[in-house]
């Protein structure tokens, strides 16, 4: 899979009614995410500045406000931009919610976003078919950056409505399926960093909760970088835990399911492994989480990121089967995520110590 450690990009415009000045008292749950319920989203380029994803400077036709949500895509061999914009009668029409309101699609119609009105909600479609293996498959989000600093030594809940609107997969040998070669999941990332007051250290993680995968292989996945002085950090870290909600990789032609994590258990899952990570020698060092990484204090989430890889050819140098090796086709409809830091409310980590 391929991670980028990125801050997402700051909201271009907000609506006066999201902006306005209101008391919040201190106990009192605060989202933490932009409302997903702007149609104009910005497009991403598929290329980075300054360590962040570039950003189209041309605007969708789309009439009103910018939304601050980003269309984000790494990887892809067509590029979706904010001009391609088709008339709706282009798409195929969604089983339940018909044809969409909004819909961009790139020549090949292999990348496409639909945008469906559904009960005075927006429903965001994303869908590809096919994806490159490279260092990682081929990756498409929506992703937001977070709207007020909040530490996880207090809970924080994420919430969404989702559900694969397509998860077609072939194999061209069994080789394919168990190695990743053709593979297709869906999930939500968040971005933590951590930075204690002594700046004996600085921690980025990427952290990714499975929604769905086409693997027949569970269990976390972990990767840990470092820099020659042992003290900064990039760590990616995926995981299912233990009754946490899973969507079938099958087609899905009903209604979306409502999805519930609370984001502090998956760090404190997190931090009971001991890492080895490469330095920029290739030489292994080894991480065993110091105190002040367990003070969930000085952790804090910076961003979100939700929707799927796909990879169906290999381009890997040296790959022994170069080229397509089966088919793959995802859609994800994604809705009402939420973001909810329940202030008042501390979270107990002393059983996520080793």
């Amino acid at each position: 899979m391929q991670y980028f450690s990125f801050s997402l990009p700051v909201a271009a415009l907000c609506l006066a009614i999201l902006c306005a000045p209101h008391e919040v008292r201190a106990s009192d749950p605060q989202e933490l995410l932009d409302p997903l319920t702007i149609p104009k989203l910005q497009f991403h380029t598929g290329g980075v500045v300054q360590n962040k994803p570039q950003i189209f400077g041309v605007e969708t036709p789309i009439a009103g406000p910018i939304s601050p949500w980003l269309f984000t895509q790494w990887s892809v061999s067509e590029i979706l931009s904010p001009d391609m914009l088709r008339e709706n009668k282009a798409a195929v029409p969604d089983p339940r919610l018909g044809l969409p309101a909004y819909y961009f699609a790139t020549s090949s119609k292999a990348l496409s976003l639909s945008i469906y009105r559904d009960a005075g909600e927006l429903v965001f479609e994303l869908h590809k078919e096919g994806g490159e293996l490279r260092g990682g498959g081929s990756d498409v989000f929506l992703s937001d950056e977070i709207r007020h600093p909040a530490s996880l030594d207090e809970k924080i809940v994420y919430s969404a409505d989702l559900k694969l609107s397509k998860a077609n997969v072939r194999y061209a040998s069994a080789d394919a399926r168990t190695t990743g070669e053709v593979l297709g999941q869906a999930l939500s990332g968040f971005s933590f960093l951590a930075t204690p007051p002594s700046g004996s250290f600085k921690m980025s993680v990427l952290l990714q909760i499975s929604h769905s995968t086409s693997s027949p292989f569970k269990g976390p996945y972990l990767a840990c970088q470092t820099d020659n002085e042992g003290r900064v950090f990039s760590i990616v870290y995926g995981q299912e835990l233990p009754g946490s909600p899973l969507l079938p990789f099958v087609t899905d032609d009903g209604e979306l399911h409502h999805l519930e994590f609370t984001l502090n258990d998956y760090l404190c899952d997190l931090v009971k492994h001991r890492l080895s990570c490469r330095d920029p020698s290739g030489s292994s060092r080894q991480l065993n989480f110091p105190d002040e990484a367990l003070n969930f204090t000085n952790w804090h989430v910076q961003g979100i990121y939700i929707g799927f890889e796909v990879n169906d050819t290999d381009l890997r140098a040296g790959t022994s089967t170069p080229g397509k090796v089966g088919a793959i086709e995802m859609g994800m409809q994604i809705a009402n995520p939420k973001l909810i830091h329940q202030n008042g409310q501390p979270y107990d980590s002393s059983s996520c110590h080793r």
